[in-house]
Parts: structure tokens; C-alpha cells; sequence
């Protein structure tokens, strides 16, 4: 186990698997560098499921990663947050996720 450790998002992930995007030598270059210099990476469950709406989960380099769970607490949470969304839903004013031009 390495005494260094990252944490990231599904945005860093975004960037590091789009190769043509603005932002991918950026998100690159620091994943080379944490593996480089022995950080462990981690990623949440939560984080994979964001990824899985639009992308999917063999495109994520797992072998590199270690996985946080979503735990009791996280989806008692999420659970209660998705109550509201659905009881709510016509009165929302949801915004569309950007995509590629």
C-alpha cells in the first residue's frame, strides 16, 4: 500500500478517455504521473455509475485503480435524494448533459 493517494472524479475520467478532447493530454499526463510515482488511485462506485451513463466500464483502466464502494449510509442517501426527483420530476428544470459536436 503506497502512503500517497488520489482521489477521481468522473470528470478526470471524461477528459483521460476522450481522445480528442481539449483536456486529454492534461488528464494523461497526471495519471502517468501518479502510476510513475506510486500513488494509489481510487475511484467510487458512485463515479464508475456516472461513467456508465454514457460510457462503459471496460473503458476504465480498473487494473489501476482501487474501488471505494457505495456503502449503507451512500444509498440510504441516494435513495432519499431520488424520492424527491421522482416526486418532483414535472416540476424540475433539468439541464441536458453537454455531448460531443
Amino acid at each position: 500500500m503506497s502512503e500517497k493517494g488520489i482521489m477521481l472524479d468522473i470528470s478526470f475520467f471524461v477528459r483521460l478517455l476522450d481522445k480528442t478532447g481539449p483536456l486529454h493530454a492534461n488528464a494523461l499526463g497526471y495519471f502517468k504521473y501518479f502510476l510513475e510515482n506510486d500513488y494509489e488511485i481510487f475511484i467510487s462506485t458512485i463515479a464508475v455509475a456516472e461513467y456508465c451513463v454514457k460510457g462503459k466500464l471496460e473503458e476504465l483502466a480498473l487494473i489501476n485503480l482501487r474501488i471505494l464502494p457505495f456503502n449503507m449510509k451512500h444509498g440510504t442517501r441516494a435513495g432519499q435524494i431520488a424520492k424527491l426527483v421522482f416526486e418532483h420530476k414535472n416540476k424540475l428544470q433539468l439541464s441536458q448533459r453537454k455531448t460531443k459536436k
